[in-house]
């Protein structure tokens, strides 16, 4: 049989159990998805209707927003019991350090420039990254881990 997209990614099992991801990797996994949705969002503009008129967003800032707020509710102590799971103080403090910067990041996202916006969303994409470089280390011993610079 030749390989195609549809029969490979059925070996992969996905079995969802309720819309929130639980557990320790899954939520910040789904997290830093509403989080790189957000930031290509707000990056991306289409062209105006008028010559005169500025590009406008692709999607509005409610909905960015929005996907923040999502991130954060997937983060949430009953979802992601952070502060149980088998970590070090110091994963357990970047990760609630985290978890605050999402939080005020979806109440001053409608205060931040233009500019502010795509450089902090990408901020937060990036921490999440710097986060894994830790747990990799942390909980698989892999050292040298890279978070990378590009999105």
């Amino acid at each position: 049989m030749t390989a195609t997209f549809a029969n490979t990614i059925t070996g992969i099992p996905y079995t969802p159990r309720s819309e929130f991801a639980t557990g320790f990797i899954t939520p910040i996994m789904r997290a830093i998805g509403h989080i790189l949705y957000a930031a290509a969002a707000a990056a991306a503009t289409q062209p105006a209707a008028e010559e005169a008129a500025l590009p406008q967003p692709i999607i509005s800032e409610i909905e960015i927003e929005r996907e923040l707020q999502e991130a954060y509710n997937h983060l949430s102590p009953a979802n992601f019991p952070f502060t149980t799971a088998n970590t070090s103080l110091a994963a357990q403090n970047l990760i609630e350090t985290f978890v605050s910067a999402i939080r005020l990041a979806t109440f001053e996202y409608s205060g931040w420039t233009s500019a502010e916006r795509i450089y902090n969303l990408k901020a937060l994409a990036n921490a999440a990254a710097g986060i894994a470089v830790f747990l990799d280390y942390e909980l698989l011993g892999i050292s040298g881990s890279n978070p990378g610079s590009s999105l």
